[in-house]
């Protein structure tokens, strides 16, 4: 395994692990290569769950003919279509394979804006680590993998401001200035370890986040949560 790369690595070698063995090692190369060009890890998993979906379709990964035939015969929407393709494109890049990606077209629309009400209604439902990330999100709008990775060192309680060093997606490091609000949730987490998180896993706070954000349309009878 490949130094540097441990969490990610182990991450999809629990997932792989209905696929053959050949498969998962190309595919965690494939991960480690989008690594070290600068991509974010969540844009690496997605990637790469889409590489183990196909394989456990039936696809051999270095039979083009394969892929095409898998990705059509399956019934998912376009959007997931065109990940896959998507993912699969970097795939032959990688091991120079000829490959003419099949056209997806995908129906953009427009996104669904919550009222501020509803984000902090739902904020103030969610437990102490959870509000405070999302609480952080709102205010700065860093992604969560750039939230995840902050370190105590990165924030000013005197000034109220969050350095952001560790920016993804090759962006700038910036500076935020905080409300109070956010300050004093900061302040009620446990400082036993050197990131502000503890080292909290985007897949967890992922689903963390889902599980809560159903329990609270539900009890508050919000369906807009």
């Amino acid at each position: 395994m490949k130094t540097g790369f441990a969490e990610i690595s182990k991450g999809h070698l629990k997932a792989t692990n209905t696929i053959p063995k050949a498969a998962q090692g190309n595919i965690i190369d494939f991960a480690w290569q989008l690594k070290k060009n600068g991509l974010s890890d969540v844009t690496i998993r997605n990637y790469s769950k889409s590489l183990e979906t196909l394989v456990k379709r039936g696809a051999n990964l270095f039979e083009p003919e394969s892929i095409e035939a898998t990705i059509t015969s399956q019934t998912w929407t376009n959007s997931t279509k065109a990940l896959v393709i998507a993912s699969y494109k970097k795939f032959a890049v990688l091991y120079n394979i000829r490959w003419t990606p099949p056209k997806c077209e995908v129906i953009r629309k427009l996104p669904f804006i919550p009222l501020e009400k509803d984000i902090d209604e739902l904020i103030a439902s969610c437990g102490k680590k959870l509000s405070t990330v999302l609480q952080l999100l709102k205010e700065t709008g860093m992604r969560i993998g750039e939230a995840l990775r902050l370190d105590w060192n990165d924030v000013d309680f005197e000034k109220r401001t969050i350095v952001l060093n560790n920016p993804e997606k090759h962006g700038n490091p910036r500076m935020f200035k905080i409300s109070e609000k956010l300050i004093a949730m900061l302040n009620r987490l446990p400082k036993d370890n050197d990131n502000v998180f503890g080292g909290s896993s985007w897949r967890i706070m992922f689903n963390n986040f889902n599980a809560q954000r159903k329990r609270s349309a539900k009890k508050l009878g919000n369906p807009r949560l």
